[in-house]
C-alpha cells in the first residue's frame, strides 16, 4: 500500500519527477532501489515485532529464506498458470477474443511468441 501510493505520487502526481522516470535506465534504478527499501523495511518490522526469539541466529535465516522460497515459487507457479490458460484458449482458438475482451489485444502476437518456445522443460525449470 505504501509503495503504490509513492509510486502514484512519484510517477503521476509530480510532474517532475513523472519526467525524470520516463527515462528507462532511471526507471529501473528507481524500481530497483524501490523494491529494496520497501521489502527489506517490511522485513525488518516483521523480525522486530513478531518474532517471538529475537536473540536467535537462526530466525532471520530461516525467515529470508522463507520470504524467498515462497515469493520464488508463487511467481513461478503463476507464471506457469497463466501460460498454461494462454495455451488452453489458444488451443480453442479463444485466445484473441479473450485477449480483446481483457483490453491485451496488442499482446496476441507477444504471446503467441513465448507459446511456440515454451517446452516441458522450460516449465519444469520455472517450477
Amino acid at each position: 500500500v505504501l509503495e503504490r501510493t509513492l509510486h502514484l505520487y512519484l510517477l503521476q502526481l509530480n510532474p517532475t519527477t513523472a519526467h525524470w522516470l520516463r527515462m528507462p535506465a532511471l526507471f529501473v534504478i528507481y524500481g530497483a532501489l524501490m523494491a529494496g527499501v520497501f521489502e527489506q523495511s517490511g522485513r525488518w518490522i516483521g523480525l522486530r515485532f513478531l518474532v517471538r526469539k529475537p536473540g536467535d541466529a537462526a530466525t532471520p535465516v530461516a525467515y529470508a529464506l522463507g520470504h524467498a522460497g515462497i515469493e520464488a515459487w508463487l511467481v513461478g507457479a503463476a507464471s506457469q498458470a497463466q501460460m498454461v490458460m494462454f495455451g488452453l484458449a489458444a488451443n480453442r482458438g479463444e485466445l484473441e477474443s479473450r485477449l480483446a475482451a481483457s483490453g491485451a489485444f496488442a499482446m496476441v502476437g507477444t504471446i503467441h511468441a513465448m507459446l511456440a518456445q515454451l517446452s516441458p522443460w522450460l516449465a519444469l525449470g520455472a517450477v
